[in-house]
């Protein structure tokens, strides 16, 4: 099946869709053939690039996910750094980026610098940030001795967090 869907993507006639629909098919769930579809994209990395735009995030996703499934977040993040031209403003992109180097356990400054931007984004909102993003950026303060962020950080969320519970008395 792999050589001949590279003849496939290789072939002059082929529609500049076929790339991209080819790696989405190996990614399927119901497939499951992610380690053929790496192959494919790293054997044709000028068509990745080429090809892949608006399909390319997902498929990177699809991607990563083989190697954060075996947890090797190294892999991981050599995938990330290759599409960084590509996806660096894709905010989809930057929240796995930043687990990516969470989960690395020695990389946590590099977690603060995707992660940040995430909160403060929302400004006062606090709450509108997904708790697994929220408590990362805290564990990734105290493991970088920025103990004074964590502790901003959380008497923010329970700001918000009683301005919420209060607003909602207040219906009541």
């Amino acid at each position: 099946m792999e050589l001949q869907s590279c003849k496939l993507v290789q072939n002059q006639c082929c529609p500049q869709e076929t790339f991209g629909n080819l790696l989405l098919l190996y990614c399927k769930p119901s497939h499951g053939l992610y380690d053929l579809a790496a192959d494919v994209m790293a054997e044709n990395a000028e068509l990745t690039f080429k090809h892949l735009t608006q399909k390319y995030v997902p498929v990177l996703m699809a991607m990563a996910k083989i190697w954060w499934d075996k947890e090797d977040y190294a892999q991981v993040e050599r995938i990330f750094q290759q599409s960084t031209d590509l996806c660096s403003e894709h905010n989809l992109w930057k929240l796995n980026v930043a687990h990516t180097f969470f989960m690395q356990e020695n990389k946590y400054k590099e977690a603060i610098h995707y992660y940040e931007p995430i909160v403060k984004e929302v400004g006062d909102n606090v709450l509108t940030v997904t708790a697994i993003v929220l408590a990362n950026l805290c564990v990734s303060y105290i493991m970088t001795s920025r103990n004074e962020d964590a502790e901003d950080l959380m008497r923010k969320i329970e700001k918000e967090e009683e301005r919420a519970h209060y607003d909602v008395s207040t219906l009541a």
